[in-house]
């Protein structure tokens, strides 16, 4: 989840939000981290009770591995995703608002401008002629030959 958070927030730096939006949903699904888990939502690293902090200095003692009592418990953590501003921001907003208008009123949609055939006559596919001939017909099998059917491994001749 880190790394995806890390990931959102350099597209959305580069200027990419759609990118930085699919990097943070990509860490929604992404598993928690145990080694991340000792800061709460407000940013507070180890916010331990006397029982923790006992069980976490015994474990360490004994087996040289840290415990993570807030990840065992499923405790909430600070998140490591962005908060990124939404989909419709002014600037998305103002580049939508004419198909937006376009599709609420009935009026014409806009073209699509990186296909330029679209408004050429014959640019999208025409319905076959009635006089134009069918595809080829696929070659005939040899039926009677004999077929062999689905079995196990054969021993080698």
């Amino acid at each position: 989840a880190r790394l995806a958070g890390l990931m959102a927030r350099v597209a959305f730096a580069g200027g990419e939000p759609d990118e930085a939006r699919a990097w943070v949903a990509r860490g929604v699904a992404a598993p928690q981290e145990p080694d991340w888990s000792d800061l709460d939502p407000e940013g507070q690293a180890f916010a331990y009770g006397r029982e923790d902090w006992a069980r976490l200095a015994a474990s360490y003692a004994e087996t040289g591995e840290l415990v993570h009592p807030r990840f065992e418990r499923r405790e909430r953590t600070m998140s490591d995703l962005p908060e990124l501003p939404s989909a419709y921001g002014q600037s998305a907003y103002a580049e939508s608002t004419a198909f937006v208008h376009a599709a609420e009123t009935g009026g014409a949609l806009i073209p699509f401008l990186d296909h330029p055939g679209l408004d050429d006559a014959g640019g999208l596919d025409d319905p076959p002629s009635p006089d134009a001939p069918g595809p080829a017909p696929a070659p005939r099998r040899n039926t009677n030959a004999r077929r062999r059917l689905a079995s196990g491994p054969r021993p080698a001749k």
